[in-house]
């Protein structure tokens, strides 16, 4: 049985959130694109490396059914006014509200904000015309590390005055795995710890049993969404 698909946005601290009563023929998710660092060799050659992801995008655009639509089958949930609808987006855009999108049965589950909105009134049902665009919100930290001063090992010491030398073998490395923090999606997961949001199946191929659990604890159907405080296991970069 298919799974129906949802439209959710909601405030992260506050209680508003908007249930879209008609789903659009289509959504557009955008990932951020790789933006590179180029360098002059000696040869006067250019080359490139990947320095950063960008920030993606989910747009679309649909109605607000007017209140002659308000028992046509297409349209979901109560009914609400589209002026209701319009002031609550003018709000989180003019407020600059930071948003949580979640479009159920599909990987796109961030924290945003509004970065566009347009409506335009048209027909006699009083139906709403909207354009909207969501810019996802990435959280910026910065470490400073301290300098190691380096001092001279035993093993270099003997190396200097010709002495023989034993290798040492290292250490195993442990599985990689990933604490999920509040915000995190797979995809946004896989662009940062894998370079790139299209690995966001491997990690929930190797998670599955994981992801579902924690979603069904959170009484959320759609397995896909993924919950702070969740273990998970990487593939190989």
């Amino acid at each position: 049985m298919a799974q129906s698909v949802e439209i959710i946005v909601k405030e992260k601290e506050g209680s508003t959130e908007i249930n879209f009563p008609w789903l659009p023929d289509e959504i557009s998710y955008k990932s951020g694109g790789v933006q590179f660092s180029t360098y002059k060799l000696l040869n006067f050659r250019e080359a490139a490396r990947p320095s950063s992801v960008g920030l993606a995008e989910v747009s679309w655009e649909g109605i607000f059914p007017g209140e002659a639509r308000r028992d046509h089958p297409f349209c979901t949930g109560k009914w609400k006014s589209p002026s209701t609808y319009q002031a609550i987006l003018n709000k989180w855009k003019n407020k600059k509200r930071l948003l949580k999108i979640t479009v159920t049965g599909t990987p796109v589950s961030m924290y945003c904000y509004l970065k566009d909105f347009e409506c335009t009134w048209s027909g006699g049902a009083g139906d709403c015309h909207y354009k909207v665009g969501f810019l996802e919100y990435r959280n910026i930290s910065v470490t400073v590390k301290k300098a190691k001063t380096k001092s001279k090992s035993k093993s270099s010491e003997k190396n200097r005055l010709g002495g023989k030398l034993t290798a040492k073998r290292p250490a195993s490395l442990a599985p990689s795995t990933f604490v999920v923090k509040t915000g995190d999606s797979l995809w946004s997961i896989a662009k940062q710890l894998l370079g790139t949001g299209d690995r966001w199946k491997e990690i929930y191929s190797l998670n599955k049993s994981a992801i579902e659990e924690a979603a069904k604890k959170h009484g959320v159907k759609n397995g896909y969404e993924v919950f702070a405080g969740t273990k998970l296991k990487l593939p190989k970069k």
